[in-house]
């Protein structure tokens, strides 16, 4: 099976154990996949409780299978992968983790994974994905992984001195994403009145702050001038 690299190792205690997936069904989320999956719960514009995602994970079964060597353990992973994850959306760090074979890193499974993941929501996705950003966004995923021929839509070797590795591409995307989903639910915080003012959910905002809509000018002189 593939393994973790060193670098992703380093933030957690066992990511991933090397039995995470070994002896069962061929349909159960390699370790770059399930990378790709998560990613796309954390990032999302809801919350997906462990619960209903981790039955996933393994075929079906809401934990780790009994055949592991530490069923616990292979949970516990996963449930750390997915809590960094999470904390690297919000600065802007994320690691994606690529798949490589001796032909060179490949994005397949971890797109596959993503894809998973954004379908437990696909209803809540849908504004993003059907918008232009998203559209555009989704085609650059699609661009990273192979065609039937095993080889990159964008030839790697004629592009190397272009295009960024891989697993940048991919946190670049996943980053575009996250940002997203945190302007939108910004900018639900303030929701405008008819009399052009704006009903205030979250706590109040001074006049001189930044306005929480996200445009980056003072509250007074943008959603808060009528207030």
């Amino acid at each position: 099976m593939l393994q973790a690299t060193p670098g992703l190792a380093d933030h957690s205690p066992a990511f991933f154990p090397d039995d995470l997936t070994e002896g069962s069904a061929s349909h159960c989320m390699g370790d770059s996949e399930l990378d790709g999956y998560l990613t796309a719960i954390a990032i999302g514009p809801e919350i997906v409780e462990p619960g209903e995602w981790m039955a996933h994970v393994w075929c079906g079964q809401c934990g780790a299978p009994d055949n592991l060597d530490d069923p616990q353990g292979a949970r516990n992973a996963v449930l750390s992968r997915y809590a960094l994850i999470r904390r690297s959306a919000r600065e802007d760090l994320l690691e994606p983790f690529v798949a490589e074979d001796e032909r060179g890193p490949f994005a397949d499974p971890w797109v596959r994974g993503f894809l998973r993941g954004v379908d437990l929501r696909r209803q809540a996705w849908a504004p993003l994905l059907g918008s232009e950003l998203g559209k555009i966004h989704l085609l650059v995923l699609l661009a990273c992984c192979r065609d039937h021929d095993g080889e990159r839509f964008f030839p790697q070797a004629a592009l190397d001195d272009v295009l960024p590795p891989l697993s940048e591409i991919l946190a670049k995307v996943a980053a575009r994403f996250a940002r997203y989903w945190r302007d939108s639910k910004r900018a639900a915080d303030f929701i405008p009145q008819s009399s052009g003012g704006a009903a205030r959910t979250g706590p109040k905002t001074g006049r001189n702050e930044p306005c929480p809509c996200g445009s980056c000018r003072k509250f007074k002189k943008c959603c808060g001038g009528n207030a």
